[in-house]
């Protein structure tokens, strides 16, 4: 791992701590466009003194660079650059949205070494999601997650093994953003979360942030007339 300067990222469950109890938000700039916007993210951080995290997901920065056209090593030496340039260091470097969309030996073997280079770039945060493989045959929730458990806990274990005792965040997934059904738009139950939060633990897999689908959606909604529906933001 190359030496990220005196402003380089700090490990994500330090900064996912800090929230326990309380009553604030961390924000996470997926940026894409590097130089100017994180420069400018990290000045208005360092001006208010606020945590901020910098990610890009597995759709936009793998190993062949994503449609950003940026691997995890040049993602993570730009934005080190420019913190080090501003002179900010209360930031983590969160690999987003490592998604699994069929579970099968093949793509966990492609996604171990996304992982691999994201941990020898220095990122300080990860995010599994593999909230894909649900069993809608499923005659019980824990049936319906059970893929989804073996998988996270599977590439948790890979992450706790690389990092060699170093500390990190952990993120993981129980729905599917923007999944729908003949009734619109599928939440994640109390049920869903708790048993999978549950199981987790049982395999010694301690997540400090849980994503779950809450009703949003990635990019614009429109009615069946095809006209933008307004959102709050």
């Amino acid at each position: 791992m190359e030496e990220r300067g005196e402003f380089g990222p700090i490990a994500g469950n330090k900064m996912f701590g800090a929230l326990y109890n309380k009553e604030g938000l961390i924000m996470a700039a997926n940026t894409r466009i590097v130089h100017g916007v994180a420069k400018g993210i990290f000045r208005a951080a360092k001006d208010l003194s606020a945590a901020v995290i910098f990610e890009l997901a597995k759709s936009e920065c793998d190993l062949k660079g994503g449609y950003t056209g940026l691997t995890p090593q040049e993602f993570s030496n730009a934005v080190c650059e420019i913190a080090n340039d501003v002179g900010f260091g209360t930031w983590a470097l969160h690999a987003d949205h490592i998604t699994v969309k069929k579970g099968t030996e093949e793509e966990l073997k492609v996604v171990k070494e996304l992982i691999s280079a994201q941990i020898a770039a220095g990122y300080t945060s990860f995010a599994i999601d593999a909230s894909f493989l649900f069993d809608l045959s499923g005659k019980t929730t824990l049936a319906e997650l059970q893929q989804n458990i073996d998988v996270t806990t599977e590439l948790a274990n890979f992450i706790k093994e690389k990092m060699a005792g170093r500390e990190f965040g952990l993120e993981v997934e129980v729905g599917e953003i923007g999944k729908k059904d003949k009734d619109g738009l599928v939440l994640t139950t109390v049920d869903e979360a708790t048993t999978y939060i549950t199981e987790l633990h049982k395999l010694d897999i301690y997540p400090q942030v849980l994503a779950i689908a809450n009703g949003s959606t990635h990019g614009n909604i429109y009615d069946a007339q095809g006209n933008l529906i307004e959102q709050v933001s």
